[in-house]
């Protein structure tokens, strides 16, 4: 079977897809799966296995590649590279901007490693898991995610709420996914279907540091001396390959919560890094480190970017049913060729199964050399002037705006929500949690009416499964661990007071 995999036109998909992976993951606004979108037309022309060999290779050089962006420029390229921007952009700041990008290409390529093994041989055990969950564990599941806001923001827990609350009223823009009227719109067609997320995070984490730089009087990007260091790239990639083998734990740790959220249909890498970085902060034993460049965070956090994306095709695979949006694509590419994904498909189709199975270990080893080639290179953009860099920027957030939203609409959205960041982050509240709130607000809002109307609003339902209740107390737990270890602090203060009982 390697052999027919080994094939001068499977090579050429993957090595030309990774590239392209790469090209669009590092522009702000277009992500992996507009870029599986973009080989549809090609794969027409191709066999099935060469068609899968693209879009897989594509997937992941796009996750990784939008690290690129959000380490140099604190722009995260995808909505998954958000969640530990600030570590990868404080590392570049302190003159490790190659040492960030290697920790997360070594790590997305463990993730990713992991993530094919599971699909070979977890891929009916995870499944029928994932089939398991209903809108109670969703819901669960959601506010899971949400809980991350409390970890995420644990030093500034106020402001974090208040982050948390004004994404939640955002998300409630649009039609109410229940009964379909219309709230916050105030009257225009164009917020019916609600705020886009795209433009929203360019617009909070890009255009907000555009406006940002003006005032700061920046002239310069960050100087050559404070963003490269001289160590050659195989060197630096022997120490980096070093410092991953000393945290074996966080490897393993954030690969899994990737392959188990990957696993869970609507679910996707977004999530899974979000929860894998606040799990890691809860767990360390220096959560004041994070967010200031801590290395076992961008481990973590990035080893479950990817290992989201290869348990995605688990259900898809399996049941027929995507993962995430990229399977979407891949199961409507796979149909278009004559072949139904589903559980026959691993009896009708074996070769074919087997083929995927390969490619993610290919894509995964072939994403080594082609991200330390554009890592090589894309220091570079940090010598232009701060000025030229700053239009760049702001094209490529207008198009990647415009190319998701397909409006006009989107790139006012993006220009609000910029305007929204700079002026919470002028009064030093955390972004982090309104992202958060932003990609689970409607998910949490849906999974919890549709509960309620099979219930007929009896709210015994969120605490009759088995699973859900095991969910429940997690989220429970985790939005009392901060309090908890604030009375632990105090009692521990108590006899350093100097009274006397």
């Amino acid at each position: 079977m390697l052999f027919e995999i080994l094939q001068p036109n499977i090579i050429i998909a993957i090595f030309a897809a990774s590239f392209l992976g790469i090209f669009i993951g590092a522009i702000p606004g277009l992500t992996a799966t507009m870029g599986a979108a973009l080989l549809v037309p090609f794969t027409v022309y191709l066999d099935p296995l060469p068609g899968m060999a693209a879009i897989i290779s594509m997937a992941a050089s796009s996750i990784f590649a939008g690290d690129i962006p959000g380490t140099l420029l604190h722009v995260p390229g995808t909505p998954a590279s958000a969640a530990y921007a600030d570590d990868a952009h404080a590392m570049a700041k302190r003159g490790q901007a190659k040492r960030a990008l290697l920790i997360l290409l070594f790590a997305s390529v463990v993730g990713g490693m992991l993530s094919t093994v599971s699909l070979i041989f977890g891929a009916s055990y995870l499944s029928r898991i994932a089939m398991s969950f209903t809108s109670v564990e969703y819901f669960w599941m959601a506010c899971l995610g949400l809980s991350c806001a409390v970890v995420i923001a644990s030093e500034k827990p106020l402001k974090g709420t208040a982050a948390l609350l004004i994404g939640l009223a955002i998300a409630s823009v649009g039609f109410d996914p229940t009964n379909g009227y219309p709230r916050f719109t105030m009257g225009m067609n164009e917020l019916s279907g609600g705020v886009m997320f795209i433009p929203a995070l360019i617009g909070l984490f890009a255009v907000s540091q555009i406006f940002k730089s003006p005032l700061k009087g920046e002239n310069v990007g960050m100087t050559q001396r404070e963003t490269v260091d001289n160590t050659s790239m195989l060197v630096e990639a022997a120490q980096v390959i070093a410092t991953l083998c000393r945290y074996p734990i966080k490897l393993l740790r954030g690969g899994s919560l990737g392959i188990v959220i990957g696993a869970l249909p609507g679910a996707g890498a977004d999530i899974a890094a979000w929860i894998s970085y606040s799990i890691s902060k809860r767990f360390s034993k220096t959560p004041q480190e994070y967010g200031k460049g801590h290395e076992p965070a961008l481990i973590e956090a990035s080893a479950s970017n990817n290992g989201a994306l290869g348990s995605a095709w688990i259900p898809a695979l399996v049941l027929g049913i995507p993962g995430d949006t990229i399977t979407a694509i891949a199961i409507g590419v796979l149909i278009m060729k004559g072949i139904q994904p589903g559980p026959m498909i691993f009896f009708e189709q074996a070769n074919l199964v087997n083929g995927i199975f390969i490619i993610f270990f290919i894509s995964n080893l072939v994403l080594i050399p082609v991200g330390m080639i554009i890592i090589s290179m894309a220091h570079r953009v940090l010598s232009i002037k701060r000025t030229v860099l700053n239009g760049f920027i702001l094209l490529f957030c207008i198009v990647g705006a415009y190319a998701t939203s397909g409006s006009v609409t989107g790139i006012w959205i993006m220009l609000a929500m910029g305007l929204l960041g700079r002026y919470l982050e002028s009064r030093d509240v955390p972004l982090a949690p309104l992202i958060l709130a932003l990609v689970l607000g409607t998910m949490i809002e849906s999974h919890m009416m549709r509960a309620l109307i099979t219930s007929r609003g009896d709210v015994d339902v969120f605490f009759s499964r088995p699973l859900g209740l095991f969910i429940a107390m997690l989220v429970f737990a985790s939005l009392l661990w901060p309090v908890v270890m604030m009375l632990i602090r105090k009692v521990r203060q108590k006899p350093n007071t100097g009274r006397e009982c």
